[in-house]
């Protein structure tokens, strides 16, 4: 394109964006304004349909690359919508009735649907909120189109006169002051929610009184698997239920803890101090009932499983000496500076400084493989030797473990038949008082 051309085009875009406005600076910007809005309006329902797609036809929408694309599609539809909001101050044409459903939807389908999101099934909540944003969508468009006669979208007889008004900008202003906080707080919790649950693969449950633990119950044939998330440090009455739970069933309870017969450590791992500081008890308190059986008492031919009404106990974890070095030196860091600390905050900067010195930048993979993924290894091969001398076991092991042995439990194709809850953590009874005296007394 020749420079004449290129002058030549500027020119006809700029006739064109001020002489659609009648020539004015404050035409351009309610232009801008009204095919921004379009834009979002396009957007949202494109969003909608594309998570839609995806939860209906998985195969079409799978890949590495494509989740990598939607996610980035999805982060730049929230951009957008966060952008537009306070354009509805500015101009007070802009229809708040139609659009602030759709950006509150948007958001809270982001950040978890709480709290459906405790009540119904994940895929049909996922499908039903896609289905929403689609349906919020398309209403708009039928009522652009009614608004105007001609169009779908915003058109400039919409926006009738002035689009700045003092009144429109103090009255949104106000209501955002008053209303902002509750939502971001809403969506916050929403999120909060949403992140531990699918942390835990749906074992911990954020609720606005506490903190809930699930037990899921799964069978095939005779055989039954319970998985109980557990927690380190929670209220005695969450561990003295689940204890009740099994106390008068012929069950094999394959206990976590790992063992140390090198003395590897060298200080007591205890969570007593931060139980202690926040009114609650540690896991070491939680008692099983039953008779004490070495684990590799299962695999001998000759022994029985439990009898009626008494249930069996197994350690069914791994020794410290199997752990990567630089694990067990994490361990030890946390049982020195952190769980041995007289003040949990002096203790946390204590150990946050250890980590920035002496763990590389791959240590969070080698840590957790050691903590989550080998510990689980060895505990599914005690279960299947477990399940040839009982018909149910029972793993009670920590929430972070859960998601994995839960999908090697369906992997053997054991059925989910049941699910229950209980409150591990009581907001209501944490010492707040004493936790603020505390933190006020920490060093900054």
């Amino acid at each position: 394109m020749s420079l004449a051309q290129k002058r030549r085009f500027a020119y006809n875009i700029s006739w064109f964006l001020l002489s659609t406005e009648k020539g004015s600076a404050r035409g351009v910007s309610e232009f801008m304004v009204r095919e921004f809005a379009n834009l979002v309006q396009l957007l949202l329902i494109a969003h909608g349909g594309m998570t839609l797609l995806t939860g209906v036809l998985p195969e079409l929408m799978s890949g590495r690359f494509t989740a990598m694309l939607l996610a980035l599609f999805g982060s730049l539809v929230v951009a957008m919508a966060l952008l537009l909001y306070p354009c509805f101050g500015f101009n007070r044409h802009l229809p708040k009735k139609i659009f602030l459903p759709q950006i509150f939807l948007l958001l809270w389908t982001v950040a978890g649907l709480w709290p459906l999101a405790t009540k119904m099934d994940p895929f049909a909540l996922e499908i039903s909120a896609a289905t929403a944003q689609v349906l919020l969508g398309l209403f708009a468009l039928v009522w652009f189109r009614i608004k105007n006669g001609s169009s779908l979208l915003l058109t400039r007889e919409m926006f009738p006169g002035k689009g700045f008004g003092l009144r429109n900008l103090l009255w949104f202003s106000l209501a955002s002051l008053l209303f902002l906080p509750l939502v971001l707080i809403f969506f916050g919790f929403s999120a909060a929610t949403g992140y531990v649950e699918q942390l835990s693969g749906g074992f911990v449950r954020l609720g606005v009184d506490g903190l809930y633990m699930a037990e899921q119950v799964y069978r095939q044939q005779d055989k039954t698997v319970r998985l109980a998330g557990m927690i380190h440090i929670g209220d005695q009455d969450y561990y003295d239920e689940l204890s009740r739970s099994i106390s008068a069933e012929p069950v094999l309870v394959l206990s976590e803890g790992v063992s140390d017969r090198d003395g590897l450590l060298r200080r007591e791992f205890s969570y007593v101090k931060i139980a202690d500081a926040l009114g609650l008890s540690g896991q070491h308190r939680l008692q099983f009932p039953g008779r004490r059986v070495d684990i590799d008492q299962i695999y001998r031919d000759g022994f029985n499983g439990a009898q009626q009404g008494t249930p069996d106990v197994a350690g069914a974890d791994i020794d410290l000496r199997e752990f990567d070095p630089l694990t067990i030196e994490f361990i030890n860091a946390m049982a020195t500076h952190l769980l041995s600390s007289a003040s949990l905050i002096d203790g946390f900067a204590a150990f946050n400084g250890w980590a920035q010195e002496n763990l590389p930048p791959t240590a969070s993979e080698t840590i957790m493989h050691d903590l989550v993924d080998k510990r689980n290894q060895v505990v599914l091969g005690h279960l299947d030797a477990a399940l040839k001398k009982y018909d149910t076991v029972v793993i009670p092991w920590g929430a972070l473990h859960m998601a994995g042995i839960e999908a090697a439990v369906r992997k053997r194709g054991f059925i989910l038949q049941q699910s229950r809850e209980r409150r591990s953590i009581a907001f209501g009874r944490l010492p707040y008082a004493d936790l603020l005296k505390t933190f006020g007394n920490s060093r900054p």
